[in-house]
């Protein structure tokens, strides 16, 4: 796709033919920064439909038509990857949800730890970075953000089926290359929060039938940076997994 046409995410599956309307922060983009107008074209995707082209058919100041004009790429989810994350302070979670998008995560969930210590969370404005990423990406789904849940009720509730790498900072994990020797999707990494995981919560996770100690090196990592990291091994090693 040439770089400078527009690529937008709908909430809502489009068919050839379709009109949809585009308000809000969407409209704005594509009005004033874009400098669209009747006749413009650009491609709008969602994870059930794949990729669109479509055309400006009407517009004001602050809304505009659009008509789906063909599909240019078929659906394509990214592998079955979920990223648990104890949620950090400010912009830094921001960051996390961007790169775990561009990285190819299909799910985040955020997690509570005893030592999480993040301020109250707006998902609306994190599914709008994820969206974002994916927008710039070009991936052709945007990853589900799910609420914050405490870590417990998570591995109580855990699908012994789908694999949990988890970031030990102790110093007891595996290399990524022993980690994931055998690992097929679906799979999942856990990333605790600036303070680590509290003793009785490594002793939970070493305890669960499902989890995988993930060493990510002899220094301490800040959160974002083992996110990113542990993101990475995981990508380069399961390229024989697809």
């Amino acid at each position: 796709m040439p770089r400078d046409v527009p690529r937008l995410y709908v909430p809502i599956p489009m068919h050839q033919g379709m009109i949809l309307t585009l308000e809000d922060a969407q409209a704005h983009y594509l009005l004033h920064v874009m400098r669209m107008n009747v006749g413009s074209t650009l491609h709008i995707f969602h994870d059930d439909a794949g990729e669109w082209l479509a055309r400006v058919v009407s517009c004001n100041r602050k809304t505009l038509h659009i008509e789906i004009i063909e599909r240019v790429l078929p659906p394509q989810l990214s592998p079955d990857l979920w990223l648990l994350s104890a949620p950090i302070k400010g912009k830094r979670m921001e960051y996390i949800i961007e790169k775990a998008t561009e990285l190819g995560v299909r799910k985040i969930v955020l997690v509570r730890t005893e030592r999480t210590i993040a301020a109250h969370l707006s998902e609306d404005r994190l599914n709008a970075h994820a969206i974002e990423a994916a927008q710039q990406c070009e991936r052709r789904d945007v990853p589900k953000i799910v609420p914050i849940q405490p870590l417990a009720h998570i591995l109580e509730h855990w699908d012994v089926q789908r694999p949990l790498l988890y970031g030990d900072e102790t110093g007891a994990g595996m290399r990524a290359d022993r980690a994931m020797a055998g690992l097929t999707y679906p799979l999942a990494l856990l990333i605790g929060c600036e303070g680590g995981f509290a003793t009785h919560e490594l002793e939970m996770l070493r305890a669960h039938p499902a989890t995988i100690p993930l060493h990510l090196g002899e220094h301490i990592l800040r959160a974002d940076t083992a996110t990113i990291a542990a993101l990475t091994l995981v990508q380069h090693y399961s390229a024989s997994m697809i």
